[in-house]
C-alpha cells in the first residue's frame, strides 16, 4: 500500500509539473496513471483529488465536456466520502455549474447554483464571502433564463462581481500542501 501511495505521488507530481510547462497531454497521462493508482487501492480523497486534477485540466485546456465528467465522478464521490453538505460539495457544484452555463446549459447551472448557495449558506450564513462570490454568475444565468427580477435582485445586492474562476476544494488544498511537506 506504501508503494501505491508513493507511485500516487510521484504521478500527481508531475502532472501538476506538465501543467505548469503547459505540456496538457503529459499531465493528462500522469494523472490517468494516478487515478489507476487510486482505484486499485487507495479510493477515497486520492480518487477524488486525481478527478479534481483531471477535470481543472480539461477546464483550462477547454474541453468543457470532459470536465463535466470528471466534475460529476468528483462530486458523487465526494457526497459519498464526505456527505451531501460539506464545503466541497459546494465547490464541486460551483465548478459543475459554470460548466453548465458556458456550454448555455442554464437550467442545470441554476441548479448547481441553488445546490452550492444552501450548503454554503447551512454552513458559513447566508452573508458569507463564498456565497457572495456565486452571486454575479448566478445572476447572469438567471438572465438567460428569463428571470430579470431575481437576477437583478442579486446584482444589488453584491454590485458587478467578477467573474468566476475554477476551484480547488479544501481537500484538494489541505492534501496538496502535505505533498510540499513530505
Amino acid at each position: 500500500m506504501e508503494d501505491l501511495e508513493s507511485n500516487w505521488r510521484t504521478f500527481r507530481r508531475a502532472g501538476a509539473l506538465f501543467v505548469v510547462e503547459q505540456k496538457y497531454q503529459q499531465a493528462e497521462d500522469c494523472w490517468k496513471q494516478a487515478l489507476e493508482l487510486a482505484e486499485r487501492g487507495l479510493f477515497g480523497r486520492y480518487r477524488r483529488l486525481v478527478l479534481e486534477d483531471l477535470a481543472e485540466l480539461y477546464w483550462i485546456s477547454g474541453k468543457a465536456a470532459k470536465a463535466e465528467t470528471m466534475t460529476l465522478m468528483a462530486l458523487e464521490f465526494s457526497q459519498i466520502d464526505l456527505g451531501a453538505n460539506h464545503p466541497d460539495v459546494a465547490l464541486l457544484l460551483k465548478n459543475l455549474a459554470m460548466l453548465y452555463e458556458i456550454q448555455e446549459r442554464y437550467e442545470k447551472a441554476e441548479e448547481c447554483f441553488k445546490r452550492a448557495i444552501g450548503i454554503l449558506a447551512t454552513i458559513y450564513g447566508s452573508k458569507h464571502d463564498e456565497i457572495k462570490a456565486l452571486l454575479p454568475n448566478y445572476a447572469t444565468v438567471l438572465e438567460h433564463l428569463g428571470k430579470t427580477e431575481e437576477a437583478s435582485q442579486l446584482r444589488k445586492q453584491v454590485g458587478a462581481g467578477k467573474g468566476l474562476s475554477w476551484s480547488k476544494s479544501g481537500t484538494w488544498q489541505a492534501f496538496d500542501k502535505s505533498l510540499t511537506t513530505t
